[in-house]
């Protein structure tokens, strides 16, 4: 019997952490973009201003891990990467913050997940973990290092890459399981009214080819359902993702 390889999942560093380490509080979008506007200022602030031996600037790393009922394959760009007076490699993760600023446990665990990828890909023995916060000039405000074998490094990664990926086969399983649904959804009239499915079928193609639709149609034809309803298949059949 030939055994299913596992779905695959790409997902980002930040998106692995999130899945257990998250924010509580709720931020209004408006803040949100403001805020990641400035620590991308900051960011490269940092970056551009480096006085560090060898520093790296967004080095694109990646690593895979395989759960039960799927892979994940994990990328990101660490922030920086230098050689330290000691010779140990540091991974340091630039972020926005203020004077005297706790460390937060999210920030310190994608430091770590960076600090797995890249002891993996270079066979590193030994990494500094450097969370720094900055202002949006780029200054030091505060920062936390810690020494880290590859094999705590590992151990980490492993655990927050489980939670993740339980979180995604179960997200997985309920996305299957309404597009089963979905599929053997009837249409909820006994019949179309003139020109509704001509109307549907427009959408439903538009939707599989993932075009721009531009439709006018009189009052009374029923275009509301004409387009949810061939949106509801797509989704079944994986054309599209949600409808909005």
């Amino acid at each position: 019997m030939i055994q299913e390889k596992p779905r695959t999942i790409r997902m980002s560093v930040r998106a692995v952490v999130e899945t257990t380490l998250h924010e509580s509080d709720l931020t209004p979008a408006s803040s949100t973009a403001r805020r990641m506007q400035e620590g991308a200022i900051a960011h490269r602030a940092r970056q551009s201003s480096a006085l560090e031996k060898n520093y790296r600037k967004e080095v694109a790393l990646c690593a895979q891990y395989e759960g039960e009922a799927l892979l994940l394959h994990i990328t990101g760009r660490a922030d920086g990467i230098y050689e330290d007076s000691d010779g140990l490699t540091v991974i340091e993760e630039i972020k926005l913050g203020y004077e005297n600023q706790p460390l937060i446990p999210a920030h310190r665990a994608q430091a770590a997940m960076y600090g797995h990828m890249l002891a993996q890909q270079e066979g590193l023995a030994q990494i500094r973990l450097r969370v720094l916060y900055v202002d949006t000039h780029g200054h030091e405000l505060s920062v936390y290092e810690e020494t880290s074998s590859c094999g705590e490094l590992k151990k980490e990664f492993e655990t927050l890459c489980a939670a993740a990926a339980a979180w995604e086969a179960l997200k997985l399983r309920r996305r299957l399981a309404c597009n089963k649904t979905l599929l053997d959804l009837p249409f909820p009239f006994d019949a179309y009214r003139e020109g509704q499915r001509k109307f549907a079928a427009n959408v439903y193609v538009a939707l599989r080819e993932k075009k721009r639709l531009f439709a006018q149609a009189p009052t009374g034809i029923g275009k509301t359902m004409a387009a949810l309803y061939p949106a509801l298949r797509a989704i079944g059949e994986n054309k599209c993702q949600r409808a909005v």
